[in-house]
Order: structure tokens, then C-alpha cells, then sequence
């Protein structure tokens, strides 16, 4: 009898023993003693701003936010199967908060009275711009801005010219539009992440316009640091405009100028000393608004003009571009101050010309 009790009891400790085990295995929402990081909250603080790298990408549009990291911590205080549940950041960014949580050192556990337990734990990682990354972004600073392929931005407006189509819907009722697309620039120059980010139309036909063209285009030459290519947000306006008959007479007659007997053009207008004249002069003389820095926006204004017989600029107009009146007058005052140019020359005589250029605004970190 005595040795039937002590298999009893056997039986009965192994089952107890057995039951203890699987229920401590669980992982549990919420303890009693809930897991603390080792120093308190402070330390936990100091601990993710020493050793967060904020994602460069990021930085450079200067984006700020908050990654919700959900993760267990098991009875040795060991942080595990960190992932991602809440985030108004980017895929980098994510994944460095991850990143950071795989990386931390032992926690003190969870406690349900004086037995230890896993605990999940939902962890805020904010990204926040602060002095020291003020000091990185001087340091690692845009060295060439993003280009459209084969002759930049006078290139990308000739394709925007040949290859949009104007919705018949809108043409008919004479409805114009400027559509604002912002777009990403990717290392190898693709297009991705196409979206109406202003004065998107109601029915929707702008909006479908303007995106497939953005998506159309070909592969940009990519923004570079230190010879590395690196992605970089870019803001485009595409603009819907119609013609009145006027205009269009006016470049149709410029546009098929043609004299016997030389056969027409023997020479474009051009700014003396050519298009990297041009451009220097432009980069040297422009003043980033500071109503237009405020909305941190990158942008572009078109300016046609008329370079008279003598090369002289005159009648400057905005006829693309960011509509932002800031924008409109430095663009203006540019080219109103711009020197004289080489005058269009037809058949051996200096002719009046109309021309186009791409005026860039960038801010400069």
C-alpha cells in the first residue's frame, strides 16, 4: 500500500511538473512586474540615441518620425522576434529599428509574483532631427542633384511637350491644370512611387495623364554623394494649358522659319559662352526664396522669352512651373538681369527668337 501511495505521488508531482513547464513557455501581453530596461528609462533613451543611425535617405529629405517596435522579452531579459506594427517612416528606417532592438543588451524580465515570464513589449523608436544630424547633413551633402537624360531639364520639357495627351474631356471644355507629382529617383535612376501630392482634379483625368507620363519617362542620371549614387525625392508640375490661337500662330511661325536659298537655320540663339555658361550664371545669381524654403519643396519654373536682334532679353514670362509667387519673381529678375546672347542667326541675319529655360529651385542642406 505504502509503495502504491509513493507512485501515486510520483505520477502526480510529474503531471504538476509538466503542466508548470508548458505554462511557463507561454509569452504573455502583460506581466505584474512588467520588463525594464537595465538604468531605467533613461537609459533605455541614451542607449537608442547612441546607437541609431538615421537612414541617410531620410535625412536628406529631412524626415522625422516614429517606428512601433513589437517584441518579446523572454526570463533572461533576451529581446526577441522584433517586428514592425506602426510606422510613418521609411523601409530603412524600419528596418534600423529593428535593427536596434536585436542589438540591445538583456532587459530585467517580467515577473507574475515571484515566478519570471516572457512578456511582449511595444517599443516607440522616434526619428528626430537633432544637432548631430544637422551636423551630418553638412557634412554629407547633395554633390550633383538629379537629371533628366540627354540634355536635363530642357530635355525633360521636350518630352513632357511631345509626349503628353491632352484629355478630350478637359480640351473640349477647355479645363486647364497644373498637376504637382512628386516622385522617387532611385540609385539606378528608375521612376518609383509616382503620386499626386497637389491640385489633384476631380475627375481624375489630370491626374491619370500626369502620372503616366511621369512613369513613362526614361531612367534619370541619379543624385550622387561622394560619387555614390542615392535616392532623393523630386517634386514635377506638369501643366495643362491651351493654346490660344494667337500662340500658337506665333511659335508655329517661329518654329518653321525657313529662306531661300540658304535653307533656313544656320544658327540657334545661345547664351555667349554656350549652356554651361548659362548655367553657372543662373546658379550664381539665384536666390532660394525664403517664403518657398518654409514649405521645404524642390521645384522648377520655366521662363519663355523673346532674344531680340542685338541678343537682348526681353518679355520674360513664367509658362511652367511651380505657380508659388516667391518662385515667379526670382525667376523673373534672373532672366531679366541675364546679359546679352548670341542672336538666332537665318541665312547670315541676326533674327528675333523665342526661347525656353528650366529656372531650378533646390534647397541647400
Amino acid at each position: 500500500m505504502q509503495t502504491i501511495l509513493k507512485y501515486l505521488f510520483l505520477v502526480v508531482t510529474l503531471i504538476v511538473t509538466y503542466n508548470n513547464s508548458f505554462a511557463s513557455d507561454e509569452i504573455l501581453e502583460y506581466a505584474k512586474t512588467q520588463p525594464s530596461f537595465k538604468g531605467g528609462t533613461d537609459s533605455l533613451v541614451y542607449f537608442i540615441y547612441n546607437n541609431l543611425n538615421y537612414p541617410i535617405n531620410d535625412l536628406l529629405q529631412r524626415k522625422e518620425g516614429t517606428v512601433y517596435v513589437k517584441f518579446y522579452i523572454d526570463k533572461e531579459g533576451k529581446t526577441n522576434n522584433p517586428t514592425v506594427i506602426k510606422s510613418n517612416m521609411s523601409d530603412d528606417a524600419n528596418n534600423e529599428a529593428l535593427r536596434i532592438v536585436n542589438v540591445m543588451p538583456n532587459w530585467n524580465p517580467g515577473y507574475n509574483d515571484n515566478e519570471v515570464v516572457s512578456v511582449y513589449y511595444t517599443l516607440p523608436i522616434k526619428f528626430k532631427i537633432t544637432q548631430r544630424e544637422e551636423n551630418t547633413l553638412a557634412d554629407f551633402t547633395i554633390n550633383t542633384q538629379p537629371e533628366f537624360p540627354n540634355g536635363g531639364a530642357k530635355a525633360m520639357l521636350q518630352f513632357i511637350t511631345d509626349s503628353l495627351v491632352y484629355p478630350k474631356t478637359e480640351y473640349k471644355k477647355k479645363k486647364e491644370a497644373t498637376i504637382y507629382v512628386q516622385f522617387t529617383i532611385n540609385e539606378d535612376g528608375s521612376i518609383a512611387d509616382a503620386e499626386i501630392i497637389k491640385n489633384k482634379d476631380i475627375s481624375g483625368n489630370f491626374n491619370n495623364e500626369a502620372l503616366r507620363l511621369v512613369n513613362a519617362m526614361p531612367n534619370w542620371i541619379p543624385a550622387t554623394q561622394n560619387g555614390i549614387p542615392v535616392k532623393m525625392k523630386y517634386t514635377l508640375p506638369i501643366k495643362f494649358e491651351i493654346l490660344d490661337e494667337h500662340e500658337i500662330m506665333v511659335k508655329e511661325s517661329w518654329d518653321n522659319v525657313s529662306i531661300s536659298p540658304c535653307n533656313g537655320i544656320t544658327q540657334e540663339a545661345e547664351y555667349k559662352n554656350g549652356p554651361s555658361a548659362l548655367k553657372s550664371y543662373i546658379e550664381n545669381n539665384i536666390q532660394y526664396p525664403k517664403e518657398a524654403s518654409q514649405q521645404n519643396m524642390n521645384g522648377s519654373v520655366v521662363v519663355q522669352f523673346i532674344v531680340d536682334e542685338e541678343g537682348y532679353v526681353k518679355y520674360p514670362k513664367v509658362v511652367n512651373g511651380d505657380y508659388i509667387k516667391a518662385y515667379l519673381n526670382e525667376a523673373l529678375r534672373v532672366v531679366n538681369f541675364m546679359p546679352r546672347w548670341n542672336p538666332k542667326i537665318v541665312c547670315g541675319t541676326a533674327v528675333k527668337s523665342i526661347q525656353q529655360i528650366p529656372i531650378n529651385f533646390y534647397i541647400k542642406y
